[in-house]
């Protein structure tokens, strides 16, 4: 009703091999499609990985897959 959009997802324990300078939302990228494969906060080397959804498996199987970085930032942080 608000106007916002939120969504659940299953995750497992990841970590990266440093901790990131800046939250990082990691995707794997098949084609023109986009599927978030895992998270990093800032200063944080444990994170998530997404568990693929069966849509996504199905995808990986046709082409191979691509990561893509974002950096994020937290409401209300600079």
């Amino acid at each position: 009703m608000d106007g916002s959009t939120s969504a659940l997802f299953e995750v497992q324990a990841a970590a990266a091999d440093s901790a990131p300078d800046k939250s990082e939302l990691i995707f794997n990228k098949y084609g023109d499609r986009y599927f978030l494969a895992e998270v990093f906060e800032e200063g944080n080397p444990n994170g998530s990985k997404v568990v693929e959804s069966r849509y996504e498996k199905k995808i990986s199987q046709e082409d191979a897959a691509a990561h893509e970085r974002a950096s994020v930032r937290h409401e209300g942080q600079q």
